[in-house]
Protein backbone atom coordinates (compact mmCIF):
# COMPACT_ATOMS: atom_id res chain seq x y z
CA UNK A 1 0.00 0.00 0.00
CA UNK A 2 1.07 3.48 -0.90
CA UNK A 3 1.32 6.35 1.71
CA UNK A 4 -0.50 9.22 1.53
CA UNK A 5 2.61 11.31 0.54
CA UNK A 6 3.27 9.44 -2.43
CA UNK A 7 -0.48 9.27 -3.35
CA UNK A 8 0.28 12.76 -3.55
CA UNK A 9 3.44 13.15 -5.39
CA UNK A 10 4.00 11.74 -8.85
CA UNK A 11 7.44 11.67 -8.75
CA UNK A 12 7.60 9.66 -5.81
CA UNK A 13 5.28 7.27 -7.30
CA UNK A 14 6.86 7.06 -10.71
CA UNK A 15 10.12 5.23 -9.64
CA UNK A 16 8.55 2.62 -8.41
CA UNK A 17 7.03 1.82 -12.02
CA UNK A 18 8.72 -0.78 -14.10
CA UNK A 19 11.44 0.42 -16.62
CA UNK A 20 9.21 -0.85 -19.75
CA UNK A 21 6.50 1.00 -18.73
CA UNK A 22 8.57 4.04 -18.03
CA UNK A 23 10.39 3.73 -21.33
CA UNK A 24 6.95 3.73 -23.40
CA UNK A 25 5.49 6.43 -21.12
CA UNK A 26 9.04 8.40 -22.36
CA UNK A 27 8.30 7.46 -26.04
CA UNK A 28 4.61 8.90 -25.88
CA UNK A 29 6.06 12.18 -24.59
CA UNK A 30 9.17 12.30 -27.28
CA UNK A 31 6.26 11.40 -29.80
CA UNK A 32 3.80 14.18 -28.70
CA UNK A 33 6.61 16.69 -28.68
CA UNK A 34 6.46 15.57 -32.44
CA UNK A 35 2.69 16.07 -32.91
CA UNK A 36 2.28 12.75 -33.27
CA UNK A 37 -0.82 12.44 -30.91
CA UNK A 38 -1.88 8.92 -32.11
CA UNK A 39 1.57 7.24 -32.52
CA UNK A 40 1.80 8.99 -28.93
CA UNK A 41 -1.63 7.76 -27.21
CA UNK A 42 -0.33 4.21 -28.87
CA UNK A 43 2.88 4.35 -26.62
CA UNK A 44 0.44 5.47 -23.26
CA UNK A 45 -1.47 2.35 -24.04
CA UNK A 46 1.57 0.16 -23.74
CA UNK A 47 2.99 1.68 -20.95
CA UNK A 48 -0.21 0.88 -18.76
CA UNK A 49 0.00 -2.45 -20.42
CA UNK A 50 3.21 -2.81 -18.21
CA UNK A 51 1.99 -1.40 -15.09
CA UNK A 52 -2.10 -0.24 -14.95
CA UNK A 53 -1.17 1.88 -12.35
CA UNK A 54 0.74 4.36 -14.11
CA UNK A 55 -1.38 7.53 -13.05
CA UNK A 56 0.45 9.99 -15.47
CA UNK A 57 -0.17 7.74 -18.21
CA UNK A 58 -3.58 7.92 -17.67
CA UNK A 59 -3.67 11.33 -17.41
CA UNK A 60 -1.61 12.06 -20.51
CA UNK A 61 -4.23 9.17 -22.50
CA UNK A 62 -7.03 11.25 -20.60
CA UNK A 63 -5.66 14.76 -21.93
CA UNK A 64 -4.99 12.32 -25.69
CA UNK A 65 -8.84 11.56 -25.76
CA UNK A 66 -10.13 15.46 -24.56
CA UNK A 67 -7.82 16.65 -27.67
CA UNK A 68 -9.04 14.00 -30.24
CA UNK A 69 -12.53 14.97 -29.48
CA UNK A 70 -13.39 12.06 -27.83
CA UNK A 71 -14.18 12.50 -24.33
CA UNK A 72 -15.88 9.53 -23.29
CA UNK A 73 -13.11 7.48 -22.65
CA UNK A 74 -11.21 10.32 -21.08
CA UNK A 75 -13.49 10.25 -18.42
CA UNK A 76 -12.18 6.42 -17.63
CA UNK A 77 -9.13 6.96 -17.91
CA UNK A 78 -9.27 10.27 -15.21
CA UNK A 79 -11.20 8.33 -13.19
CA UNK A 80 -8.65 5.12 -13.41
CA UNK A 81 -6.03 8.02 -12.07
CA UNK A 82 -8.09 8.67 -9.08
CA UNK A 83 -8.43 5.34 -8.11
CA UNK A 84 -4.77 4.82 -7.72
CA UNK A 85 -4.01 8.10 -6.19
CA UNK A 86 -7.31 9.48 -4.99
CA UNK A 87 -5.79 12.85 -3.67
CA UNK A 88 -3.85 13.64 -7.22
CA UNK A 89 -5.50 16.86 -8.39
CA UNK A 90 -4.69 16.59 -11.59
CA UNK A 91 -6.94 13.53 -12.15
CA UNK A 92 -9.75 15.93 -11.28
CA UNK A 93 -8.06 18.67 -13.55
CA UNK A 94 -8.59 16.29 -16.35
CA UNK A 95 -11.35 14.78 -15.48
CA UNK A 96 -13.42 18.26 -14.81
CA UNK A 97 -12.12 18.79 -18.99
CA UNK A 98 -13.54 15.88 -20.04
CA UNK A 99 -16.64 16.26 -18.53
CA UNK A 100 -16.66 19.73 -19.77
CA UNK A 101 -16.17 18.65 -23.13
CA UNK A 102 -19.28 16.51 -23.14
CA UNK A 103 -21.31 19.26 -21.83
CA UNK A 104 -21.76 17.94 -18.14
CA UNK A 105 -21.37 21.25 -17.03
CA UNK A 106 -22.11 19.92 -13.21
CA UNK A 107 -19.39 17.78 -13.25
CA UNK A 108 -17.22 19.61 -14.48
CA UNK A 109 -17.94 22.40 -11.98
CA UNK A 110 -17.68 19.69 -9.47
CA UNK A 111 -14.19 18.27 -10.60
CA UNK A 112 -13.01 21.20 -11.02
CA UNK A 113 -13.49 22.29 -7.34
CA UNK A 114 -12.06 19.44 -5.70
CA UNK A 115 -8.98 20.59 -7.96
CA UNK A 116 -8.68 23.65 -6.71
CA UNK A 117 -8.47 21.99 -3.07
CA UNK A 118 -6.21 20.13 -4.07
CA UNK A 119 -4.38 22.35 -5.92
CA UNK A 120 -4.68 25.35 -4.24
CA UNK A 121 -2.42 27.78 -6.26
CA UNK A 122 -2.67 26.18 -9.60
CA UNK A 123 -3.60 28.83 -12.34
CA UNK A 124 -4.96 26.53 -15.07
CA UNK A 125 -7.92 25.39 -12.67
CA UNK A 126 -8.63 29.22 -12.03
CA UNK A 127 -8.47 29.66 -15.59
CA UNK A 128 -11.10 25.95 -16.08
CA UNK A 129 -13.58 27.72 -13.74
CA UNK A 130 -13.34 31.01 -15.64
CA UNK A 131 -14.13 28.83 -19.31
CA UNK A 132 -16.95 27.30 -17.50
CA UNK A 133 -18.40 30.57 -16.12
CA UNK A 134 -18.53 32.05 -19.64
CA UNK A 135 -20.10 28.93 -20.25
CA UNK A 136 -22.80 29.23 -18.53
CA UNK A 137 -23.19 32.59 -18.25
CA UNK A 138 -21.67 34.24 -15.52
CA UNK A 139 -19.76 36.54 -17.24
CA UNK A 140 -18.57 38.46 -13.66
CA UNK A 141 -17.81 35.05 -11.77
CA UNK A 142 -15.55 34.34 -15.07
CA UNK A 143 -13.66 37.82 -14.69
CA UNK A 144 -13.04 36.81 -11.41
CA UNK A 145 -11.63 33.88 -11.89
CA UNK A 146 -9.53 34.29 -14.79
CA UNK A 147 -7.86 37.68 -12.99
CA UNK A 148 -7.39 35.09 -10.46
CA UNK A 149 -5.87 33.21 -12.23
CA UNK A 150 -3.68 35.86 -14.08
CA UNK A 151 -2.31 36.63 -10.30
CA UNK A 152 -0.89 33.33 -10.42
CA UNK A 153 0.47 33.06 -13.67
CA UNK A 154 0.26 36.32 -15.59
CA UNK A 155 1.44 33.78 -19.16
CA UNK A 156 -0.79 31.72 -19.14
CA UNK A 157 -2.88 33.09 -22.74
CA UNK A 158 -6.11 30.77 -21.80
CA UNK A 159 -6.67 33.19 -19.09
CA UNK A 160 -5.93 35.69 -21.01
CA UNK A 161 -8.14 34.36 -23.82
CA UNK A 162 -11.39 33.56 -20.94
CA UNK A 163 -11.32 37.31 -19.29
CA UNK A 164 -11.61 39.09 -23.08
CA UNK A 165 -14.26 36.56 -23.79
CA UNK A 166 -16.32 37.75 -20.32
CA UNK A 167 -15.56 41.71 -21.17
CA UNK A 168 -16.35 40.90 -24.78
CA UNK A 169 -19.84 38.69 -23.50
CA UNK A 170 -20.26 41.31 -21.17
CA UNK A 171 -20.65 44.21 -23.91
CA UNK A 172 -17.30 45.77 -22.61
CA UNK A 173 -15.94 45.96 -26.03
CA UNK A 174 -13.30 48.60 -25.14
CA UNK A 175 -12.16 46.31 -21.94
CA UNK A 176 -12.17 43.17 -24.05
CA UNK A 177 -9.70 44.12 -26.46
CA UNK A 178 -6.17 43.88 -24.30
CA UNK A 179 -6.65 40.26 -23.12
CA UNK A 180 -7.99 39.09 -26.09
CA UNK A 181 -5.13 40.55 -27.98
CA UNK A 182 -2.12 38.93 -25.03
CA UNK A 183 -4.12 36.21 -25.65
CA UNK A 184 -3.54 36.07 -28.97
CA UNK A 185 0.07 36.99 -28.52
CA UNK A 186 1.41 34.45 -26.09
CA UNK A 187 -0.81 31.78 -28.17
CA UNK A 188 -0.53 32.29 -31.96
CA UNK A 189 -2.46 29.32 -32.46
CA UNK A 190 -5.84 30.36 -30.67
CA UNK A 191 -7.63 31.43 -33.34
CA UNK A 192 -10.92 32.88 -31.63
CA UNK A 193 -8.63 35.46 -30.56
CA UNK A 194 -7.91 37.21 -33.21
CA UNK A 195 -11.11 36.30 -34.85
CA UNK A 196 -13.09 38.24 -31.56
CA UNK A 197 -11.03 41.03 -32.00
CA UNK A 198 -12.62 41.16 -36.02
CA UNK A 199 -15.81 41.19 -34.72
CA UNK A 200 -14.64 44.28 -32.37
CA UNK A 201 -13.61 45.81 -35.01
CA UNK A 202 -16.63 45.31 -37.21
CA UNK A 203 -18.99 46.72 -34.61
CA UNK A 204 -16.71 50.09 -34.60
CA UNK A 205 -16.60 50.38 -38.42
CA UNK A 206 -13.20 49.74 -39.12
CA UNK A 207 -14.34 46.45 -41.84
CA UNK A 208 -10.63 46.55 -43.22
CA UNK A 209 -8.98 45.53 -39.63
CA UNK A 210 -11.71 42.89 -39.79
CA UNK A 211 -10.97 41.58 -42.38
CA UNK A 212 -7.40 40.95 -41.56
CA UNK A 213 -8.09 39.54 -38.31
CA UNK A 214 -10.38 37.30 -39.87
CA UNK A 215 -7.83 36.38 -42.32
CA UNK A 216 -5.55 35.49 -39.54
CA UNK A 217 -8.14 33.46 -37.86
CA UNK A 218 -8.51 31.32 -40.57
CA UNK A 219 -4.97 30.75 -41.53
CA UNK A 220 -4.24 29.02 -38.03
CA UNK A 221 -8.09 27.59 -38.58
CA UNK A 222 -8.99 26.91 -41.99
CA UNK A 223 -12.49 26.61 -43.01
CA UNK A 224 -14.15 23.17 -43.31
CA UNK A 225 -17.92 22.78 -42.93
CA UNK A 226 -17.90 23.92 -39.58
CA UNK A 227 -16.08 26.58 -39.78
CA UNK A 228 -17.86 28.10 -43.35
CA UNK A 229 -19.52 31.48 -41.15
CA UNK A 230 -16.35 32.26 -40.75
CA UNK A 231 -15.39 32.61 -44.00
CA UNK A 232 -18.63 34.43 -44.52
CA UNK A 233 -17.90 37.27 -42.15
CA UNK A 234 -15.04 37.59 -44.52
CA UNK A 235 -16.58 38.20 -47.49
CA UNK A 236 -19.24 40.71 -46.09
CA UNK A 237 -16.12 42.48 -44.47
CA UNK A 238 -14.43 42.44 -47.91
Amino acid sequence: AWSEAERLDPLVVSVRYRTPALVAYNHGVSLLLNKRLTDAMDQWEEALRWQPDFIEAHYALGMGYVAAGNPLPAVAHFRHAQHWAPDWGKAYEGLGLAHFESHNYGLAREAWLRAEALLPGEASVQAYLGLLAVEEGNYQHAVDYSRQALELQSTLAAAHFNLGLALFRKGEERACWDPLHTAWKLDPSLAAAPFLLGVVKSHQGHWSSAATLWTKALQQNPPDNQHMWLRFNIDVAL
